[in-house]
């Protein structure tokens, strides 16, 4: 399961959607976007554009600033 999400951080998005507790879920997917958005802000930023319309979960992860290389 860790694998599968190290290779491909959307997989990761799909298993918080298992999380039944609304908050858990939630943060579960917050501390998500803000690992992906260090370590790849590019492909992040545009699944978040096309997945969180709202902007809700970009509002959450808040001014995160991309990993130095």
């Amino acid at each position: 399961m860790r694998e599968t999400a190290e290779r491909d951080p959307t997989d990761a998005f799909e298993w918080t959607d298992l999380i039944d507790d609304e908050s858990l879920r939630h943060r579960t997917r917050v501390a998500t976007a803000r690992i992906w958005l260090r370590r790849d802000p590019v492909a992040a930023e545009a699944w978040l554009e096309q997945n969180d319309p709202a902007g809700e979960l970009r509002a959450a992860v808040g001014g995160v600033a991309p990993r130095e290389p």
